[in-house]
């Protein structure tokens, strides 16, 4: 039989280890608060450290990831545990791309915590859009001083689109099928960039053209050799000619025929060149001027004819029977 003592001490000795039992799970059980990304809950959890904390609540942190107090600090009832997680920024700005990390929830919040200055630049998402965790790609486009010479004048903008293109249609330049753009619409816009637009009109036109008439010698022996003279005048023919035409900013720069039909036919000259013997002419002429024939000219003629008479016919004048003979250089007339 256990004395009286004895089992005093023995019921003192219980009350005492389920007092420190008490007391140390007081010590490691704590009310405390988790934020995570701002979103904060209240949580009881056994543990020393922060660590510990995250563990039993199952928050997994990577190294881009923001845990403060730190994971390894002591954790005392009350405290609040704030975990920020890591977002990857890929950032193109003006064609050069580069990655971030950031703890921010906002394109807007992540662009001040970076420092990245893009008051007036073009985004491609809403400056306000939400950063997930799964990161972001995002393109900014910074204004650049535009110079478009255009028409005879030149217009100037700061343009926040990424090609010659855009700033074509911030200032409202309208571009015809055949204009030239220099440098190409693609090209990126640079700061202080200047842009040629050459205005180009293709034209097709026709005129008229003479067409120049053929010669034909055609050789005749009536004529003393070295004689020549036209027996059908040459005229002229007419053509329609067709030319392509590149006309820019106004000035011809090029022009190219592409066809020709003839309107008016042209008439050939027609000219005989002699062939004949002028020294036998000569001699022939010589011959009949002997036997009583006289070669003159056409008053010649007249004033022998009326002035001679026959033998037996003195009385009649002119003669009675009066013959011209005319070859292409002499007359020549024959007494009765």
């Amino acid at each position: 039989m256990i004395s009286r003592p004895l089992r005093w001490a023995a019921q003192g000795a219980a009350v005492a280890v389920v007092a420190v039992g008490a007391l140390t799970m007081a010590q490691y059980d704590k009310a405390v608060s988790l934020s995570l990304d701002g979103d904060t809950s209240s949580v009881h959890v056994f543990g020393s450290t922060v660590g510990d904390l995250l563990a039993k609540q199952d928050v997994p942190v990577g190294e881009h990831d923001i845990v403060q107090p730190a994971a390894d600090a002591p954790l005392n009832d009350g405290d609040t545990v704030v975990i920020r997680y890591g977002r990857k920024l890929t950032v193109t700005m003006d064609g050069k791309t580069s990655d971030y990390w950031t703890t921010a929830t906002s394109v807007d919040a992540a662009l001040a915590e970076l420092g990245i200055r893009a008051d007036a630049a073009k985004l491609s998402v809403s400056r306000s859009e939400p950063l997930g965790r799964s990161g972001l790609a995002l393109t900014i486009t910074t204004p650049k001083n535009v110079t478009v010479n255009v028409d005879g004048g030149s217009k100037t903008v700061a343009s926040t689109g990424p090609t010659v293109a855009d700033a074509l249609q911030q200032l409202e330049v309208t571009l015809g099928a055949q204009d030239r753009v220099n440098p190409a619409p693609e090209t990126p816009l640079t700061e202080g960039l200047a842009v040629t637009i050459n205005r180009v009109e293709k034209k097709t036109v026709s005129e008229t053209q003479a067409v120049a008439f053929g010669v034909t010698n055609q050789d005749d022996a009536t004529l003393a050799k070295g004689t020549k003279k036209t027996t059908t005048k040459g005229v002229a023919g007419e053509q329609s000619v067709t030319f392509d035409e590149v006309w820019v900013d106004g000035k011809l720069e090029s022009r190219n025929q592409t066809g020709a039909q003839v309107t008016k036919n042209p008439v050939n000259q027609v000219s005989p060149v002699g062939t004949g013997d002028a020294a036998a002419a000569g001699a022939a002429s010589a011959g009949l001027a002997s036997a009583g024939f006289v070669s003159a000219g056409a008053a010649a003629v007249s004033a022998f004819a009326t002035a001679a008479g026959c033998a037996t016919c003195q009385t009649h004048a002119p003669p009675i029977a009066t013959r011209i003979a005319t070859t292409t250089t002499s007359i020549a007339v024959t007494r009765c």
